[in-house]
């Protein structure tokens, strides 16, 4: 099957539903990625009214968030590409890719070692997250951990690549610029 070369000056604009989940969960991981810094330091306890076990629960029910977005942006992404019949992926699209999959092992890797160590929370004060793990394991929680703290690691790199693309996509290319300003047009 021969597929015509991918045309960028012919790709629909990122419809209300993409921009509305890519914001939603641009906000949320920035929110999990600095409360996360917060909690990794030991001396801090808190500051005003947010404790640091608060600062916990919501650092982990903002990540359980997460999850059912990305669900949503990969449904939405999916049908995109079938609906182009699955044009050759560009670079753009092996890069939206590695996020999710890095994303995905992050959010997994966080509630995993919360399980294994026995820290159960509560989503929001509503309900505890369920269990993965019958017993406490420390050993395994801090490789869980260690593997969510590697996954942001390259998260951060990612994403500064993502803002630079995005800044300079934004200057000449009209995908990106809608994307910010949420406009639907097709490019001419």
């Amino acid at each position: 099957m021969n597929l015509p070369p991918y045309n960028i000056k012919q790709a629909k604009a990122p419809g209300r539903c993409v921009w509305i989940t890519h914001w939603l969960v641009a906000g949320m991981v920035l929110f999990t990625l600095s409360s996360g810094y917060f909690m990794s330091d030991t001396n801090w306890n808190g500051i005003g009214l947010i404790s640091r076990s608060d600062l916990y629960m919501v650092h982990k029910s903002v990540g359980a968030l997460v999850a059912p977005l990305l669900i949503v942006w990969l449904v939405v992404r999916l049908q995109g590409v079938i609906r182009n019949k699955f044009q050759p992926f560009s670079i753009v699209k092996i890069f939206h890719v590695t996020i999710f999959i890095i994303l995905s092992v992050i959010v997994l890797s966080g509630w995993a070692g919360s399980s294994a160590g026995g820290y159960n929370d509560r989503i929001f004060i509503l309900s505890l997250f369920p269990e993965l793990f019958a017993e406490r394991d420390i050993k395994r929680s801090l490789e869980l951990y260690a593997d969510h703290k590697y996954a942001v690691s390259f998260l951060w790199k990612l994403l500064l690549l993502h803002m630079v693309g995005a800044i300079y996509h934004y200057k000449g290319d009209t995908i990106a610029r809608n994307l910010i300003e949420m406009k639907r047009k097709y490019i001419k």
